[in-house]
């Protein structure tokens, strides 16, 4: 059972139409990140999404109200555009493309162009897995602050 599928994602979050394969492979990335992030307490049991509460040593699952949950489906369609915009950049970047190339200064008569990189943070978290994860950290916090759900799912440990 898919969390957010395309229509979710087009309808209520607002997302760029993509082909179903990539919206697919996306999600499974982003769930990936989402697990990392909250030490695997966010998952589906028999259907229904919640998060794994731990009561001294003994665990429960205690299932998501529509709140919750909605901030975890927007938060995860966040992600997805975060993880689409980190890989544009990646193909844009292994393509050798200057499109982020800006004009800096320009001369007439002799015809002198200089150009200035721009880098995006999406650039900028190629190369470095801190601003990666904060760039992850930062989409999902855009909808899944910890005070939007009954139990902070994000409270063992820090990213």
């Amino acid at each position: 059972m898919a969390l957010v599928d395309t229509v979710f994602y087009e309808d209520k979050y607002g997302g760029s139409a993509m082909d179903d394969e990539l919206f697919e492979r996306l999600c499974r990335k982003a769930e990936n990140i989402l697990n990392r992030m909250t030490f695997n307490r966010i998952y589906a049991a028999d259907g229904v999404y919640g998060q794994r509460i731990l009561h001294g040593t003994r665990e429960d699952f205690e299932a998501f109200t529509e709140d919750e949950l909605d901030a975890l489906k927007y938060g995860m369609c966040s992600l997805v555009d975060a993880i689409l915009k980190l890989e544009n950049a990646e193909q844009q970047a292994l393509a050798g493309n200057s499109s982020s190339a800006n004009m800096k200064s320009r001369s007439s008569g002799g015809e002198s162009f200089s150009y200035e990189i721009r880098k995006t943070v999406y650039d900028e978290a190629l190369a470095d897995r801190q601003k990666r994860d904060g760039l992850f950290r930062d989409a999902l916090m855009e909808y899944m602050q910890p005070c939007a759900f009954r139990h902070n799912p994000f409270y063992a440990g820090s990213w």
